[in-house]
């Protein structure tokens, strides 16, 4: 009767492992993997965790690559100097019916321009970046205020259904890195161009109006 038992359960055994056993069963699989197909982490940090959830995050974050930028021409308008870039995300092409609107609806959104001597308001001096990016059109705009304060307009942002049609976007968002690296350059630029000479504002300002951050990679 005991024989008879085993002998019912090494068959039963040798059936699931034949047709029932997942392939992947019988070989030898990492400690990372098993830990995980186990429901938890090596560390010991359950998959379904909030802290699990972050890891998985950062480790899956894009990874940083380089955009093409394009120095525009400069607009003056209602007092206002007006440098102008572009970025270019992967994929995304230069528009300047859309770049057009962008800066329309910047000159509409900009304060009234002040004096490039006045410390007490704005210097009358500002510049747009229009970022063909992945999700919309993105344009943030900065400003000299009191001499050597940056300040912004909300965030413009135009959805790739209406590309040309400019609404507010998250006030929160001062910009994003690609964005960031003209500001740090336009910064720079000012420190040095307009606060770091010798001549005065009106002689240093064509300067700083044609100096542009570096294009990037090639279009």
């Amino acid at each position: 009767m005991v024989r008879a038992v085993k002998r019912v359960k090494v068959h039963r055994d040798r059936f699931y492992r034949k047709w029932f056993r997942p392939k992947w069963a019988n070989k030898r699989i990492p400690a990372e993997y098993a830990t995980i197909l186990c429901g938890w982490r090596f560390e010991g940090v359950p998959l379904g965790s909030s802290v699990a959830k972050q890891e998985r995050a950062v480790n899956t974050l894009e990874k940083y690559q380089p955009r093409p930028v394009l120095a525009l021409k400069g607009i003056e308008k209602h007092g206002w100097h007006l440098k102008r870039y572009a970025i270019l995300a992967e994929g995304k092409m230069f528009d300047e019916t859309v770049v057009s609107a962008a800066s329309q609806e910047a000159l509409n959104r900009l304060p009234k321009a002040g004096s490039l001597h006045d410390e007490q308001g704005n210097q009358g001096v500002a510049f747009q970046i229009i970022h063909f990016a992945n999700v919309a059109v993105v344009s943030p705009v900065f400003y000299w205020q009191w001499a050597s304060v940056l300040a912004r307009l909300d965030q413009m942002r135009a959805s790739w259904q209406t590309p040309t049609h400019f609404q507010d976007g998250a006030k929160e968002v001062v910009g994003c890195i690609w964005e960031m690296n003209i500001v740090r350059f336009e910064v720079e630029t000012w420190a040095t161009q307009m606060l770091g000479g010798s001549k005065s504002a009106k002689d240093s300002l064509p300067a700083y109006l044609q100096a542009f951050a570096p294009s990037g990679p090639d279009v």
